[in-house]
């Protein structure tokens, strides 16, 4: 688990393991939240649990 800043304020659809499920999300910039990442070109899946997002690169700080 890293810890996550969300950089931008917007809302975000976090999509279920089984993909079948999708919830919206409001995140304000300045949100810490301790993820799962998973680096991709250019971007980051993000797991919170069983529920995830993708997200450019730019929109979010990663700490270790």
């Amino acid at each position: 688990m890293r810890t996550v800043t969300f950089l931008r304020s917007g809302e975000v659809t976090w999509t279920s393991k089984s993909g079948k499920t999708e919830q919206r999300r409001y995140i304000r910039a300045g949100t810490e939240l301790k993820l799962r990442v998973v680096e991709r070109k250019g971007e980051y899946e993000l797991w919170d649990g069983n529920w995830s997002i993708l997200v450019p690169a730019n929109v979010v700080r990663i700490e270790s």
